[in-house]
């Protein structure tokens, strides 16, 4: 059998507009003729060369092709014809995956490397711990061993409604495997996020829940007396739990008037101050000791135990940072010092937080004091402005 040579006949010089003068004409590719065009003879006499070196290597290569070879061609080309692609279309497509399959990493090893990436980019250990948990899960549920390259978008969007969760922890579970297929893409790991192309849980806003004044009272009342600067310092300064926990009775500047939060203690990492109020400034002073961190380290049983001698029942998510941004924004009316105060955006202030409450409630809510004496005034905030690093 003579050796299949393919043809690259020539090289000519024509005018062709605007496109460059010399051209290389007489060959396929993809079944189809092609013609390519150079500034130079030299280039195109080159271009030619070596089209016909490799013409006639492969051809000489294609008699080695024996009878079941050329079957599984046939069949390959058979398969791909409805789809308009041929033999070297799909090779080139396996061999991209290969090749990405053969430098991508293992998700459960990779995800070990992603959370000391985070604490090496000083996430704080509340938000690594979440991310250990969710990828935790993902591993668990059958991705572990797999290589990253190879997970697709179908296979997470069907993990993601399998959990059977709400909107929201669904989206949260979908926003940190976002993040971690980032991360396997800075690597070199993966081409495409899997992640991006999944479908996002459609969410319903909700009024956030917050408690009454006369809840708040007792429940400051009920705790033992370790944890009150902290309950008293969430509802009434507005501190986020993980912002409180890592709050430190240094922080807390009783003779300027306000609470420090530094960018590393906060949620955005930008560093704010938080003014103290009257009745929160009679809160602190009373505190048995104030040094180390503010929250006792079993601040959990101590505040199931204060919810359940004030008879609350349900305790609202983060219900004392809501209580405090809902009765600030309702005595101030500024939504601008209000945001700049807890540390977000007036839109969020707008959207969550508007007409939740009435300033005669605001009020009563900053007069809690010790002793429970509510005929005490409460803080002057028209005077207290609200103090931006």
């Amino acid at each position: 059998m003579r050796p299949l040579i393919l043809s690259v006949r020539k090289v000519t010089s024509e005018s062709h507009g605007d496109r460059k003068p010399w051209m290389v004409s007489g060959f396929r590719e993809n079944g189809r003729k092609r013609r390519l065009f150079f500034a130079t003879k030299v280039l195109a006499d080159a271009e030619l060369e070596r089209r016909k070196t490799e013409s006639a290597k492969f051809g000489r290569l294609s008699q080695d092709l024996d009878a079941q070879d050329r079957i599984e061609a046939a069949k390959a080309k058979d398969m791909l014809a409805p789809f308009g692609k041929r033999i070297g279309d799909a090779v080139a497509h396996y061999v991209e995956y290969l090749s990405r399959s053969a430098k991508s990493a293992i998700v459960a090893e990779l995800r070990d490397q992603y959370l000391d990436a985070l604490r090496a980019d000083g996430r704080g250990e509340r938000h690594v711990a979440d991310v250990k948990t969710r990828l935790g899960r993902f591993c668990d549920d059958g991705f572990a061993d797999r290589l990253v390259a190879t997970v697709e978008t179908p296979e997470i969007d069907d993990w993601l409604r399998g959990l059977h969760l709400s909107p929201v922890s669904r989206n949260n579970f979908r926003r940190v495997c976002h993040g971690f297929f980032s991360f396997a893409i800075a690597r070199g790991y993966c081409v495409d996020n899997a992640v991006a192309g999944t479908s996002k849980a459609s969410t319903v806003d909700k009024e956030p829940g917050i408690l009454t004044p006369a809840q708040f009272d007792r429940l400051l009342h009920a705790a033992d007396e370790s944890l009150r600067p902290a309950l008293a310092i969430g509802g009434l300064a507005g501190l986020r739990p993980a912002e409180l926990h890592r709050l430190t009775w240094d922080d807390v500047h009783l003779d300027e008037g306000h609470i420090e939060v530094s960018a590393k203690k906060s949620k955005t990492a930008s560093r704010r101050l938080v003014p103290i109020s009257d009745n929160l400034q009679a809160w602190l002073m009373s505190a048995p000791n104030r040094k180390g961190t503010v929250s006792p380290t079993n601040e959990r049983l101590l505040t199931l135990a204060a919810r359940e001698a004030a008879g609350i029942e349900t305790w609202p998510s983060d219900a004392l940072r809501h209580s405090w941004v809902t009765y600030r924004f309702a005595l101030t009316g500024d939504a601008a010092r209000t945001a700049a105060e807890a540390g977000h955006d007036q839109a969020v202030l707008h959207r969550h937080y508007r007409a939740l409450a009435t300033p005669a409630t605001a009020q009563k809510w900053f007069a809690i004091v010790p002793g429970g004496d509510q005929a005490a005034a409460p803080v002057p905030f028209d005077q207290a402005a609200a103090a931006q690093a």
